[in-house]
């Protein structure tokens, strides 16, 4: 309750989705898995809404921690994979650090040139955090597709990641919303 104690103070009359209670550990995210509902807020009161992106566009989603260096390693590789693709897909990338610890986010996000309003602080969204497991490992890199199913999960850096990345996010690209004009059947 301290983290979030901290960072209600940091964004005074921001108002924060009310995150259900974690009873037990959240089922894991796969790929291919449809991505559970959630109702995100950022640092700056910016809210994502699982609604407004599922059936509508591509979103990616970035664990992170400003201390993590294998995280610095890899940024650049997301960053410029995301500026190739430009508003055809929408970025979120979640902090998991404490929220005393939202100076040095700031810091890694303009370090590595991401904008400040896209990042959440992931530790004050567990039940969403939680299922996509970063605490076992950052970064993870979590690519959805228009259909909001899961395209691709990257854990760490990998030799290939960058290609691997590119075909992922093109995958979610051209992926047609579920129950589209033309896919009149929900995939199962």
């Amino acid at each position: 309750m301290l983290a979030r104690a901290g960072l209600d103070a940091a964004r005074p009359g921001c108002p924060v989705p009310a995150q259900p209670e974690l009873s037990g550990e959240p089922p894991r995210i796969e790929p291919d898995e449809r991505v559970p509902d959630f109702l995100l807020a950022s640092e700056r009161c910016e809210i994502f809404d699982s609604r407004e992106l599922v059936g509508k566009q591509p979103f990616v989603v970035v664990f992170f921690a400003s201390w993590c260096s294998v995280c610095e390693h890899k940024m650049p590789l997301i960053q410029h994979a995301l500026e190739e693709r430009g508003k055809e897909i929408t970025s979120l990338f979640v902090s998991l650090d404490d929220a005393e610890g939202w100076a040095d986010t700031r810091q890694f996000l303009a370090r590595n040139g991401l904008v400040p309003t896209s990042a959440v602080p992931g530790r004050d969204f567990l039940s969403f955090s939680l299922g996509y497991n970063p605490f076992r490992s950052v970064p993870v890199v979590v690519v959805v597709g228009r259909s909001g199913h899961v395209v691709d999960v990257q854990v760490g850096v990998r030799e290939g990641d960058s290609d691997r990345l590119d075909e992922a996010l093109d995958a979610a690209i051209d992926e047609l919303p579920e129950s589209s004009a033309l896919t009149s059947y929900s995939r199962p």
